[in-house]
């Protein structure tokens, strides 16, 4: 059984599908507002909102205009679950998402007083494919919400919006953000950036060992005879990987790949 009801708070108001066998529409209410913050830090217009049940890891809450978003209904993501957004995540972008972005966060989240976890805004962009075929870059920002009673996370409560029309390329931008209330004022302070490239990821086995004997001091002539492969096809690994890493010369690649640990 789902219910559907209407948030509203100032001038915004969410319209929200949800499971009151889990949550009922004043925990719900309760939640969102004390998730109120990362409503007001100038996001886009109608950002889909969702609340995740850490205990069962589902969907809980979602607003309707999800289906704007990715073409499914939001009974379809209350149904299926957190997998039935792993499922329509582009496949180039899932394996950053989940080895690289979700473990930091978590190990982020280790690191620090529970009781302190709400303070903190992780954020990352991603491509999925809708209903109707179509890829979509995604912004998607959550914070935690801890239960007063026991100091652990109780709820994630975030925003996805559709930014496509803004960000053109296929970088993908993780940055987690601390916010602190002092006296009416909110500050906040990025604590993480980093930037991942989602195609680097694709590199053929070829390009891997050219990296490797690059990293090494190398020039194409010595990685030719080293592979026993022309010179010329060298040259166009060592130009696929350069666009792939969006870096200008050899000294960036190798920069980026020790960044990244590619190599």
């Amino acid at each position: 059984m789902k219910e559907y009801g209407h948030f509203s708070f100032g001038e915004l108001t969410i319209s929200m599908h949800y499971q009151p066998a889990i949550i009922d529409k004043m925990q719900l209410n309760d939640i969102l507002r004390k998730f109120g913050y990362l409503n007001s830090t100038g996001n886009l217009l109608l950002p889909t909102t969702f609340v995740i049940d850490h205990a069962s890891k589902k969907y809980i809450a979602i607003s309707g205009n999800v289906e704007e978003l990715a073409g499914f209904p939001a009974n379809h993501f209350l149904d299926s679950g957190i997998d039935s957004f792993l499922h329509i995540t582009d496949k180039t972008d899932l394996p950053i998402c989940m080895e690289k972005v979700l473990p930091y966060n978590l190990n982020f989240l280790n690191r620090i007083p529970k009781k302190e976890h709400g303070q903190y805004i992780f954020s990352h962009n991603y491509r999925i494919n809708t209903k109707d075929d179509k890829k979509v870059m995604l912004y998607q920002q959550y914070t935690i919400i801890v239960s007063p009673k026991t100091g652990l996370p109780v709820y994630s409560v975030g925003l996805i919006s559709d930014i496509g029309h803004l960000k053109k390329d296929s970088t993908i931008l993780h940055q987690i953000v601390k916010h602190t209330h002092r006296e009416n004022v909110s500050e906040k302070e990025i604590v993480y950036s980093t930037e991942y490239y989602p195609e680097f990821n694709i590199l053929s086995k070829r390009e891997v060992e050219i990296l490797h004997l690059l990293a090494q001091g190398l020039n194409s002539r010595e990685i030719a005879d080293k592979l026993f492969i022309s010179e010329s096809t060298v040259t166009i690994h060592r130009k696929s990987m350069l666009e792939k890493s969006n870096s200008k010369n050899v000294a960036q690649l190798i920069a980026f790949a020790g960044k990244h640990n590619l190599i």
